[in-house]
């Protein structure tokens, strides 16, 4: 599945609306947003955590299979995605 930029951004929109903003990746909030009764997430983090990092400007060579609200922090993932967010135009 080809996960991109445009989903990537809604599903940050969902997860900052959480309660617990760095819980849920944003593909999957997107997931459960679109099909709530499926029991499995089919966005895998080979789709999604690619394009997470470059949103947020983060190297490719930097930690790969781990979301970035654990590499960074909670409080910088969330600065960084949201200034992403405006600079990208999506807000």
């Amino acid at each position: 599945m080809k996960y991109t930029e445009k989903e990537h951004a809604e599903g940050l929109f969902l997860m900052l609306e959480d309660e617990a903003p760095c819980s849920a990746c944003p593909a999957i909030m997107i997931e459960r947003k679109h099909n709530p009764n499926y029991p499995f997430e089919t966005i895998t983090d080979e789709d999604c955590v690619p394009v997470c990092y470059e949103f947020i400007d983060m190297k490719p060579d930097e930690p790969g299979r781990i979301c970035p609200c654990d590499v960074l922090g909670r409080e910088e993932a969330i600065k960084r995605t949201w200034l992403a967010l405006e600079e990208k135009g999506y807000i």
